[in-house]
C-alpha cells in the first residue's frame, strides 16, 4: 500500500441507557484500514466474566482482528476470518448458536485506502458515504436492516399460508418476541446481513472498490448517527457543513426532546 496523508476524525459516545458502548471503530494506519462496528443489542442475559455482553464482544473481536492486520490484507477474506473467530468465541463461552437471537452479532463497515482506489466491505446498517469535489456525494452501501420487521411479518404470513406452524401474529406484538424472530432472518434471503458467526454472512457481504479520483472524504457511520428527520445523504451534508461533533450534539438534543 502506498501511504497517503489522511485526516481521521472519530467519535464514539456511549448511550445513557447502556453501561458501555456496544459500538467500536477500527483505525489501522499501517494497513490503511478504517471501520465502524455496531454490536447488536443482545436479546438474552449473557455476560462474560468481565460483565461484557455479546454486542460488545462481537464488535471488539472484529476491532482487534482488523487492527492487527498488516498491509495488503484482503477485506473479504479478513471479514470471513473475523467472523470465524466470533463463532469460535461463542462456542468457547457455551452459546447455543442454534438460537439466532443468542448469537453475538455486529454490523460492519470497513474501508481500505489504497493510492488509486478504496476497497470496502459492509454488513448490516453501518453505512459508507463517499464525498467528492463540487460537494457531490454517493451512498456506497445498502442498509439491509431497514424494513426487516415488515419483511419478517410477510414471511410469517407466507409460512402460515404454506401450512408451516407459526405463532399467531398477536404473539409478535410483544417487542421481544418480534426482535427474536427478526434475528432468525440474519443472513437469509429477504432477511438482513450481519456478522454473527454464520458462514452465510460471506455470501451477502457487500464489497467493492471506488476510485480515489476527486474523492475528498469518506464517512463511516453506525445507525446511532441516523437522524430521525433526515436521510443519510442529508445527514452527510450536515456533517460536512457543521462538523461531526456538532452534528452529534444537535442530534442528541433532538432525540431528548422527542
Amino acid at each position: 500500500m502506498v501511504e497517503r496523508k489522511l485526516k481521521v476524525e472519530k467519535v464514539n459516545y456511549t448511550s445513557p441507557d447502556k453501561k458501555e458502548s456496544e459500538d467500536a471503530y477500527i483505525i489501522n494506519r499501517e494497513a490503511g484500514i478504517y471501520g465502524v462496528l455496531d454490536g447488536a443489542t443482545p436479546l438474552d442475559e449473557f455476560q462474560d466474566q468481565q460483565g461484557h455482553n455479546g454486542a460488545y464482544l462481537a464488535a471488539r473481536i472484529f476491532k482487534e482482528h482488523f487492527e492487527s492486520l498488516a498491509s495488503n490484507a484482503d477485506l473479504r477474506k479478513e471479514v470471513r476470518e473475523a467472523n470465524s473467530k466470533l463463532y469460535q468465541q461463542m462456542l468457547a463461552h457455551g452459546i447455543d448458536v442454534s438460537e439466532g437471537y443468542k448469537r453475538w452479532s455486529t454490523c460492519v463497515a470497513i474501508v481500505q485506502v489504497e493510492e488509486s482506489h478504496i476497497n470496502y466491505a459492509q454488513l448490516g446498517d453501518s453505512m459508507i458515504v463517499a464525498g467528492y469535489t463540487h460537494k457531490s456525494a454517493k451512498l456506497i452501501t445498502q442498509d439491509t436492516v431497514k424494513g426487516i420487521s415488515s419483511r419478517a411479518k410477510l414471511k410469517r404470513a407466507t409460512d402460515r399460508a404454506n401450512g408451516i406452524d407459526v405463532f399467531d401474529e398477536k404473539y409478535y406484538e410483544n417487542k421481544l418476541n418480534q426482535l427474536r424472530y427478526n434475528r432468525s432472518l440474519a443472513n437469509q434471503p429477504n432477511g438482513y446481513t450481519v456478522a454473527n458467526g454464520m458462514k452465510e454472512a460471506n455470501l451477502y457481504l457487500q464489497k467493492g472498490r471506488i476510485s480515489t479520483e476527486d474523492l475528498t472524504d469518506v464517512l463511516l457511520v453506525t445507525d446511532g448517527l441516523f437522524h430521525p428527520d433526515y436521510d443519510l445523504m442529508d445527514s452527510y451534508q450536515q456533517i460536512i457543513t457543521i462538523g461531526l461533533t456538532t452534528y452529534i450534539n444537535d442530534l442528541t438534543k433532538n432525540l431528548r426532546t422527542v
